[in-house]
């Protein structure tokens, strides 16, 4: 996957004091029905303003126009004058876009007036998505394993698993459903890969800059484990499904 290099814009700061650290996270929900969705975040401090943000659901091969602006607590009005603009975002053949920004802002961006917007395609095109920003707030597990056309944003248990170095950072998690009970997982990994749910007979690719994610619904009790080549045989997850 490309990912988006987000460049370093040069606007100075006014509002935020030197040493202070603003963070803030985005869902961003379509403007129409079926449209795509994401998620971002951002640290903002003193003029430095770094993050990224994914999005799914777009058309594979597309590029699209994105920007942070003050909108007021909703994203239905347009930002007015000055953004802070964020080169394009590039989907890949999956029609998911992911890019990491550093840049500097001129206002507190890590504010709920602020919101992040992505175009269609240029930005002189419609929005295609938009999420107010959520001042001190990271991204719970359910927005990241529901960003995106699956049957994830109805599943009771989701979780994420995020790799580095082949190992799953916190430890191995155990997700415990039951029988029939539909369940929810992404997978981030700096390191490519194809991971196994041993005794499902699944299979899917990982690899950096991507969120891979899969659902289920198992049949019977059991125990399934997620692990691969990167992972030196290793667990990264267990499944324990009841009756």
């Amino acid at each position: 996957m490309r990912r988006a290099a987000l460049a370093i814009l040069p606007l100075v700061l006014t509002g935020c004091g030197a040493g202070e650290v603003r963070t803030a996270s985005f869902e961003l929900a379509p403007f129409e029905d079926g449209g795509p969705l994401g998620v971002a975040h951002l640290e903002q401090d003193g003029k430095a303003v770094r993050g990224w943000v994914a999005v799914w659901g777009l058309r594979p091969g597309s590029s699209h126009a994105a920007h942070l602006g003050p909108t007021g607590a909703s994203c239905r009005r347009l930002p007015s004058d000055p953004r802070l603009r964020l080169p394009a975002l590039h989907a890949d053949e999956d029609g998911v876009a992911f890019g990491r920004f550093a840049a500097r802002g001129e206002a507190p961006v890590a504010d709920a007036r602020w919101a992040l917007t992505v175009h269609t395609g240029d930005a002189r095109s419609a929005r295609a998505a938009c999420g107010a920003a959520a001042p001190g707030q990271r991204l719970s597990e359910a927005a990241l394993t529901a960003a995106g056309p699956s049957g994830a944003r109805v599943a009771p248990v989701a979780g994420l698993v995020q790799l580095r170095g082949g190992r799953p950072v916190g430890g191995v998690r155990t997700l415990r459903g039951r029988v029939g009970e539909r369940l929810a997982v992404a997978v981030r990994s700096d390191r490519r890969d194809e991971l196994s749910l041993d005794g499902l007979g699944l299979a899917f690719q990982v690899g950096p800059g991507q969120v891979a994610r899969f659902t289920l619904r198992p049949r019977r009790p059991g125990v399934a484990t997620l692990r691969g080549p990167s992972t030196a045989g290793r667990a990264v997850l267990r499944i324990v499904v009841a009756r």
